[in-house]
């Protein structure tokens, strides 16, 4: 038998491939060991990233643990790098891992610069310098922290923060807990409003007080159509921290306003007021029968009348409080006719808005329930601060207050007496409660080396109180029974539920002088020629200025009075709206008017009865200083202005004064420079006197450039006389004659027969309204009216002139 065998081949790998595997096998070998070296390294890198960036923070929590003020006083950069050499005890510094560490850090301060109103860089240490605000300040703190990677190369970190300068020991009494009464919110650090110039805040107990802002006025339009159409300030509640840092518990925003509203026929759905709950504005609720009334559109007036005109009625059936819960009608009148009621068509109305839950709602009507004038620090070493109130006239002034709210709320058990304003007598009697009186002093001596005298007006504020109010104040009352509570923590909790301000009334105030009940009298004057238009960029007030008149005599007495309206009305400077806004003008009589007395005093400088004359020089404006352009020159040491006459010719220097028969010179005196401003034409480089334009005509000459002047320094050979600066400037920027166009005013203390007066120019500057057309003819935005001259209406914001006018240089 044949037997036949199956062989396999064997298979296997030859040398050639095995050598490719190896080499194949040892360039992954050699890329995994490059990559667990890269692993390693940046682990190593993030460890040490991660070392220096505790060791950062370490130093700023480090930096931030001061103790006193002194010691947040004393932070600065660091003296030196910190090293492994440092000691580990204060360094901190270890040599981690192999790694060395250094950490430095840099310190920059920055102070609240009262002048300026900015923080600006000051010396890390020490002390703020006097012209900053104490305390108001903060620092920035950089940490830097270095050291060498794994691979040799230089790394760092860097950590920023910024610490304030507020001490620990003050932090803690954020903490701090209050039985008050009174309404709860977000409490939030700011700066004491008891700093603000003006500001005389109302203590409530139990470390809280309270403050209003001073009155800012809200202006629109430019120049003579410039007027106020709402006044704004805050009303703060707030507990201390210390002389500069506040908690504030609740900010009420008020906006009081003016407005002309038209009355239709019909009803309409409007809001009720918003009103004080005893904790809070309330929001307000719609009801659906108030008579129709708009807004008046063919005048420039707040957007906030709409609300003010829809709502401010007081219909039978309305529910809960009313607008005008003071009065026994809600009637409306027009202009200053009060005794004919509108029914229809247009009428004046004054409202109160508060910012309640983010949205001005109008409020029910304020009423100034107390007026009166405070001493203030006439005899200050320096006049900055002669028109502020004294130390001792605030604290009397507070006292006063709270004697007259313990009066009227928490020793008064009547509370259908509550919303009564207590009476002339009872005013009295508190006026004389502290010693010496608030009414101190009551006799101010006036003459040529003291004038000016300041004067500030006051007013204490409070709403109508609601049933929500009463019953919580007798729930307060009750409380306190069964708590056996003492009188200071029973005055503190009602204080904290009553609706009531104190407001700075100097600005808004009516200022006059009299004598027997005759204004304008000529032995003391109000400076009254500076309206609020004209002087939100002053630094001091405008108003409660008193100056000698034109014909002071040694021993002479006289008065200055000022008044306010009682209601919405006076607080946005407008005429009242109704008989019960009208001022009785009897000072001292429980009314919204009071009087300082006045003496000429024994140094007074006696006018020269006959009167005289003196001269004014102008320099530095040729274009002006020719006759045909002659600029107004005018002065008024009384109540009439007279307007000085130019000698003529081509030059019009000097330009004589002479009093006229009533008055006389050496006496306080204001001098008025006006009509300096010009124009351009527009097809030639003229510079012309006026400001009119002529739609038909080519030349149109008071198109499109404005040629401005500044006075730059006034001079006069008395002198003992005092001028002051900064000049005053009205209507700045317009064209025209006096007093339309712009004109400065500069005060002397004395003008005496024959000076000589010394006025300069600055260098001519070329303004250009931004909506001007250019090449085409003006609209009617710049001229009012078709081929006939008119004033132009100059844009409030210049831009440079256009190109393709032959604009001359500035010399």
């Amino acid at each position: 038998m044949k037997k036949n065998f199956l062989y396999k081949k064997t298979s296997g790998f030859s040398l050639i491939e095995v050598l490719l595997a190896v080499a194949i096998m040892s360039f992954g070998l050699l890329a995994l060991a490059s990559l667990q070296n890269s692993l390693m390294r940046s682990s190593a890198n993030s460890k040490a990233q991660s070392v220096a960036l505790s060791l950062a923070k370490d130093k700023l929590e480090d930096l931030r643990t001061y103790q006193t003020m002194a010691q947040y006083q004393a932070l600065t950069d660091s003296p030196s790098a910190e090293t492994p050499d440092s000691d580990p005890a204060t360094a901190g510094i270890q040599d981690f891992g192999g790694v060395t560490y250094t950490r430095t850090w840099t310190v920059n301060r920055y102070g609240y610069h009262s002048a300026n109103a900015v923080f600006q860089t000051v010396a890390d240490t020490g002390v703020l310098a006097a012209a900053y605000a104490s305390n108001n300040e903060f620092k920035t703190i950089s940490v830097n922290v270095s050291w060498t990677d794994a691979a040799g190369t230089a790394a760092s970190v860097v950590v920023e923060d910024v610490i304030s300068a507020l001490s620990p020991t003050d932090s803690a009494l954020l903490g701090k807990t209050t039985s008050v009464v009174r309404p709860r919110g977000p409490e939030v650090i700011i700066t004491n409003p008891g700093l603000e110039v003006g500001v005389i805040p109302i203590a409530l107990g139990s470390d809280s007080a309270t403050a209003a802002t001073n009155p800012k006025p809200e202006v629109i339009s430019q120049g003579n159509n410039s007027s106020v159409v709402e006044t704004r300030f805050d009303v703060l509640t707030y507990s201390n921290i210390n002389a500069t840092n506040v908690t504030a518990q609740q900010r009420v925003e008020t906006a009081v306003l003016g407005c002309r509203c038209t009355r239709s026929t019909g009803t309409q759905p409007a809001f009720r007021p918003t009103y004080w709950n005893g904790l809070r504005y309330v929001p307000p609720v719609t009801f659906p029968n108030v008579p129709i009334s708009v807004a008046d559109t063919s005048v420039t007036q707040s957007a906030r009348c709409t609300a003010c005109c829809r709502d401010h009625h007081d219909p039978a059936t309305a529910p809960g409080p009313k607008y005008d819960a003071r009065r026994n009608s809600h009637d409306h009148y027009l202009n200053t006719d009060l005794v004919n009621i509108v029914t229809s068509g247009d009428y004046h109305e004054s409202c109160r808005l508060i910012r309640v839950d983010g949205i001005f709602r109008t409020a029910v009507d304020t009423n100034n329930d107390y007026f009166n004038l405070l001493e203030t620090d006439n005899n200050s070493a320096t006049t900055t601060a002669d028109y502020l109130p004294t130390s001792a006239g605030k604290t009397r002034y507070e006292t006063f207050v709270l004697d007259y709210l313990k009066q009227r709320y928490v020793n008064n058990s009547a509370p259908s007496t509550y919303n009564t304003p207590l009476t002339a007598a009872n005013i009295a009697t508190l006026e004389g409660t502290p010693t010496p009186s608030i009414n101190t002093p009551s006799l101010i001596s006036i003459d040529a080396t003291t004038a000016p005298r300041w004067l500030h007006s006051r007013g204490v504020y409070i709403d109508y109180l609601s049933d929500e109010t009463l019953a919580l104040i007798a729930s307060i009352k009750a409380q306190c029974i069964i708590d056996s509570c003492t009188t200071a923590v029973r005055q503190t909790r009602i204080l904290s539920v009553l609706p009531f301000t104190s407001i700075n009334l100097t600005e808004i105030s009516n200022w006059k002088s009299t004598v027997a009940n005759v204004p304008n009298t000529v032995t003391i004057k109000m400076d009254n020629t500076i309206g609020f238009v004209d002087s939100l960029n002053q630094l001091a007030p405008v108003k409660g200025k008193t100056l000698l008149g034109s014909g002071p005599v040694n021993g002479a007495n006289a008065s200055a009075v000022a008044d306010i309206g009682p209601s919405n009305s006076g607080l946005a400077l407008t005429n009242p709206i109704d008989p019960a806004d009208v001022i009785t003008n009897v000072p001292d009589s429980g009314d919204t008017t009071d009087a300082q007395a006045f003496v000429i005093g024994a140094t007074v400088v006696v006018p020269n009865p006959a009167g005289g004359s003196f001269e004014v020089r102008l320099a530095g404006a040729p274009e002006v200083i020719i006759a045909g352009n002659s600029p107004f020159i005018g002065f008024n040491p009384s109540t009439s202005l007279t307007n000085c006459s130019a000698t003529g010719g081509t030059n019009v220097n000097p330009y004589v004064c002479t009093t006229n028969p009533a008055d006389a010179l050496g006496v306080a005196t204001t001098v008025y420079i006006g009509n300096y401003n010009r124009s351009v034409g527009e097809n030639d480089s003229t510079v012309r006197p006026l400001n009119t334009c002529t739609n038909n005509s080519s030349d149109r000459t008071g198109m499109p450039y404005q040629v401005k002047y500044d006075v730059t320094n006034v001079t006069t050979s008395n002198g003992a006389a005092v001028i002051d600066t900064p000049y005053e400037v009205f209507n700045n920027n317009l064209l025209g004659g006096y007093p339309t166009g712009e004109y400065t005013t500069v005060d002397f203390s004395v003008v005496a027969v024959n000076d000589d007066i010394d006025v300069t120019f600055g260098n001519k500057v070329f303004l250009c309204p931004s909506n001007y057309p250019f090449p085409s003819n003006p609209s009617s935005s710049q001229c009012d009216g078709n081929g006939s001259n008119a004033v132009p209406i100059w844009s409030s914001t210049y831009v440079a002139c256009p190109s393709g006018f032959a604009v001359p240089s500035n010399p």
